[in-house]
């Protein structure tokens, strides 16, 4: 239940952060380009999914890198919407791994 608690909170955070002036709100959110990875470096590496950044007031895709690995989580960027139209939540770094998941799709679960 704690780490529930944590999580939420740590995402309301995140998101009151992200809606800050700088934002930029698109009406539709941009097609993630498809690219291949490239082979892992060496042992000891994880791979960062590539992300959008906001430059002269417009949304550019960041690649993908190999970064040497970590005693922490990567939490992947995602899209959020607000009043004001789409945002980029970028990722972060956690000690704690999150997963959200995705309402806006049915998801089926079964048990055996």
């Amino acid at each position: 239940m704690k780490i529930i608690f944590t999580a939420v909170v740590l995402s309301i955070f995140f998101i009151a952060c992200s809606t800050a002036k700088n934002t930029v709100f698109v009406k539709e959110k941009p097609v993630q380009p498809v690219y291949v990875r490239g082979h892992q470096p060496a042992s000891g590496y994880q791979w960062i999914e590539g992300e959008w950044v906001v430059k002269n007031g417009k949304y550019e895709w960041k690649k993908g890198r190999w970064v040497k690995e970590r005693n922490k989580f990567w939490q992947p960027g995602s899209w959020q919407l607000a009043d004001k139209g789409w945002y980029w939540q970028p990722g972060y770094w956690t000690k704690t791994p999150l997963v959200f998941a995705d309402l806006t799709k049915n998801h089926e679960i079964t048990f055996e």
